[in-house]
């Protein structure tokens, strides 16, 4: 073995060593969920959790076998809009951000929308795929199941696998570097009989709930029962429509690029956060999302229900030191990042191949000279 064939493999030993040990679950203080269950919809349950880390998670229970619940995924000439928009736009009943895109805003992995594929998006190793097939079953393939988009009326792609066969699966969140951050995430959950589908997004990045690493959230599903579970895209992205709650029913984090020029919800005003007491001591807070355009979302229709039944929310009961959080219409990020990083590889291809031109156009001339 000569030299650089023995850094080389010294090297891939220092890296796997490396992430085997950083991909270890981090030791955290144990905490605890206070839960409220309500019916938005027939064939549609929600779910409010809210933990003492603190977090506040948002859990859809979705009955496939119901009649008149449906499942689709909006297509791709409707991409980067709001969830809300997204929502109200398919007369839905309930929807969540779906799937990833890459630098440039291209989707990543496979997409289906109305029983087709979108335009040059494939299924890989690298993605797994969520996806309702033709029976109306919902499925979740992990990566290394290559998913026939002609089995599918709808899906959208996402990654790290969470729960297989009902069971942390480990193996795929141990090398996602972010597994042990508490970030704002959304994923989605299946029974095995494919009758039943989980729709969760978490707040995160905030005062009232910093989110859960993938190792709590993968929990969160098999404490529900799921028999197989993925991650999609969460941080700024992760919104969750309620119809029956008036729209958009979590407090997204917004993108830290709207954080750092001032549009995130960290951001102290009184547009954004409002506290105040009531009668029995419990602290109510009343905060302010920034809602960003996504790719795609998952939407739901369902039979809707007479608004003369009792409100929907519930207030949870918790200890008094764990405020009510009361999530206000959120704002709209004035930030079309994606929409931007979509135009930007046309406008810097046009930009280069002026700049070339112009360099070309001048050592010709020199030549001739």
């Amino acid at each position: 073995m000569d030299v650089s064939l023995r850094a080389w493999s010294l090297l891939c030993l220092l890296v796997q060593f490396s992430t085997s040990v950083a991909a270890q679950e981090r030791e955290r203080p144990p905490f605890e969920s206070f839960d409220v269950w309500s019916d938005p919809n027939p064939g549609v349950r929600y779910l409010r959790r809210v933990t003492t880390a603190p977090c506040t998670i948002h859990v859809l229970q979705i009955d496939l076998d119901h009649e008149g619940v449906s499942v689709d995924v909006t297509p791709r000439d409707e991409r980067w809009r709001t969830v809300d928009q997204h929502a109200r736009g398919h007369h839905a009943a309930v929807a969540i951000n779906g799937g990833f895109w890459e630098t440039f805003a291209d989707p990543s992995g496979l997409h289906v929308s109305a029983g087709e594929a979108w335009e040059e998006t494939e299924d890989n190793n690298v993605f797994g795929f969520f996806g309702v097939d033709t029976r109306g079953r919902a499925r979740i393939s992990p990566p290394e199941e290559i998913a026939d988009p002609s089995r599918f009326s709808a899906g959208t792609s996402g990654r790290p696998m969470l729960v297989r066969d009902g069971e942390l699966d480990l193996p795929s969140i141990d090398p996602v570097a972010t597994s042990n951050l508490r970030q704002p995430r959304t994923a989605v959950g299946v029974s095995r009989s494919g009758r039943t589908l989980w729709l969760l997004v978490t707040d995160g990045r905030q005062e009232h709930s910093v989110g859960l690493t993938m190792y709590e959230l993968a929990r969160v599903f098999v404490d529900l029962g799921v028999h197989r579970a993925m991650n999609l895209d969460g941080g700024g992205s992760s919104t969750l429509y309620v119809q029956r709650l008036g729209g958009v029913a979590n407090v997204p984090s917004g993108s830290r690029w709207e954080e750092q020029l001032g549009f995130g919800v960290r951001r102290e005003r009184g547009e954004v956060r409002r506290t105040r007491r009531t009668k029995s001591g419990r602290e109510m807070v009343y905060v302010r999302g920034v809602e960003r355009e996504v790719m795609n979302a998952i939407v739901v229709r369902a039979p809707d229900i007479s608004a003369a039944l009792a409100p929907l929310r519930t207030p949870i009961e918790a200890p008094l030191a764990l405020p009510e959080v009361v999530s206000l219409p959120p704002t709209r990020s004035p930030l079309p990042i994606a929409t931007v990083r979509e135009w930007a590889r046309p406008v810097g291809l046009g930009v280069g191949a002026l700049l070339f031109l112009l360099i070309a156009r001048k050592f010709i001339r020199r030549f001739q000279s």
